[in-house]
């Protein structure tokens, strides 16, 4: 009896001991031929942002389709992509549109949304070869390769060690503000010269949505920019850098959401939410953190989701991810003097501000909120010629819990705007590259596109921050 025993409490640990790794290497989710399809809103309809922002919604909450985005095509027409798994959704959707969009059209834009993949993967193998080389040869991670191709979370904290190594005056690491439910460390990034005690604030962060690799991306690089002009009398931005530093620190989180940001490497390059299963009456896995937050939560119906499966799905309740509560609690404890928030997503190029859903603003400060972003937008379109849309977060369409609103709210602005009376911070979420009239890749951006989106984002944030730091709240 106690061997017969003894053999079959073996046979269950070699059974766990074979089926663990098996368990642990999820297959690859692929997207073979799923298409993106743009369903154009005509301009000429009345209340067409009302009419785009209702399919959005319908999309999304009725027909449980993943919603990649709004944009703005050149006459002036809004336009929504979305991914369409079989051709029954794109029948749904075009009945939709008939019945709700007279004139509106549904067209595919990207037939095989795999193969974008699968070339991105190609581009970004190769570039990844040439970096690794770099670092292996020098022992240092060099930004003419670095930003050449996208990069692993543990890449990404090696680069900002690698960083503040350099620039020990300048740059430092906190390696963990808090763990992610998978239990990563949260890391954040100073970036200031510790000579005036009286520095005005700026807060910045990138990947709370797993799939938008270039967000992390030109997170990375505005960071970079700043530490090397200001470093290098030479750089042409030498002089701004300096002045701004003299006044003013940054901190960076490049990367809210790191258990998702992984699983979009190794298993699901569409992936957009964190990895915790919020429910147990649901066996869908993941929360988007960016409709998790307290500000607004639940506010709207139509702001986010309480499906478990959905895209933006608000969580069971408001902060009930590990990484929404760590991100804000991180938010007010570490700033006192902010004055600037920005939240990097992609894509679709605008710049947006609060509110995302119905609240009100005083009108003087609705108009400073407006003319930072427009003179982001601009600074943008003078540098690449590029045209990012600068509107309010609720002219898209609604979204409750999101930072953008967080970062404005009332009661938050009291915690982090201590060296002032009734301060606000301006708050931002700003969506890259591409646009419409980029190659329908969507999240899928060629990382030889990395450095020309850093590049106008740079431009785009020198010139906030400089209205900002003038018309401070």
């Amino acid at each position: 009896m106690k061997i017969a025993l003894l053999v079959t409490l073996l046979a269950v640990l070699a059974w766990q001991t074979i089926a663990a790794p098996i368990q642990a290497r999820a297959p690859r989710v692929r997207y073979d031929n799923q298409v993106l399809a743009r369903v154009t809103i005509p301009s000429t309809l009345a209340n067409s942002d009302a009419i785009s922002s209702s399919l959005v919604v319908k999309f999304r909450h009725s027909f449980g389709l993943d919603v990649w985005g709004v944009v703005n095509l050149a006459d002036e027409t809004r336009a929504i992509d979305v991914r369409l798994p079989t051709p029954d959704d794109l029948d749904a959707v075009k009945e939709a549109v008939a019945a709700g969009a007279p004139g509106g059209t549904v067209t595919i834009v990207n037939n095989n949304i795999q193969a974008g993949i699968d070339a991105e993967a190609h581009e970004n193998a190769q570039a990844l070869q040439v970096a690794g080389l770099t670092k292996r040869q020098t022992g240092v991670y060099d930004p003419a390769t670095w930003f050449t191709a996208y990069h692993r979370f543990a890449d990404i904290l090696g680069f900002f060690n690698s960083m503040a190594t350099q620039y020990p005056s300048l740059v430092s690491v906190n390696a963990s503000i808090g763990k992610s439910f998978q239990g990563r460390d949260l890391f954040q990034v100073r970036i200031g010269t510790r000579t005036n005690p009286a520095v005005k604030q700026v807060y910045i962060q990138g990947l709370i949505h797993a799939r938008e690799w270039v967000a992390g991306s030109t997170v990375q690089y505005i960071a970079y920019k700043l530490v090397s002009a200001y470093s290098n009398p030479s750089d042409p931005d030498n002089a701004w850098a300096v002045r701004t530093l003299n006044s003013t620190e940054l901190f960076v989180v490049p990367v809210v959401n790191p258990d998702g940001y992984e699983y979009s490497w190794t298993t699901d390059r569409l992936w957009r939410k964190n990895r915790r299963r919020a429910v147990t009456s649901s066996s869908a896995v993941g929360v988007d953190l960016n409709r998790n937050y307290p500000k607004g939560w639940g506010a709207d119906p139509d702001g986010a989701s309480t499906t478990p499966s959905a895209e933006d799905y608000q969580g069971p309740s408001p902060l009930s991810e590990p990484e929404s509560r760590v991100i804000t609690s991180n938010f007010v404890n570490t700033l006192k003097s902010a004055i600037l928030s920005i939240d990097y997503h992609s894509y679709s190029q605008l710049l947006l501000r609060p509110p995302g859903y119905n609240y009100a603003i005083p009108s003087a400060q609705a108009a400073k909120l407006k003319a930072a972003g427009d003179a982001g937008a601009a600074a943008i379109a003078v540098k690449s010629g590029r045209t990012y849309t600068s509107q309010t977060a609720l002219q898209l369409y609604p979204a409750t819990g999101t930072a953008v609103d967080y970062a404005w709210d009332e009661s938050v602005n009291t915690q982090v705007t201590k060296d002032r009376t009734n301060g606000r911070v301006y708050s931002y979420t700003i969506e890259l590259r591409p646009s419409s009239s980029d190659t329908a890749t969507g999240f899928i951006l060629p990382p030889s596109q990395i450095v020309a989106t850093g590049e106008e984002n740079w431009a785009g944030f020198k010139a906030i921050l400089d209205y900002v730091r003038s018309n401070i709240i």
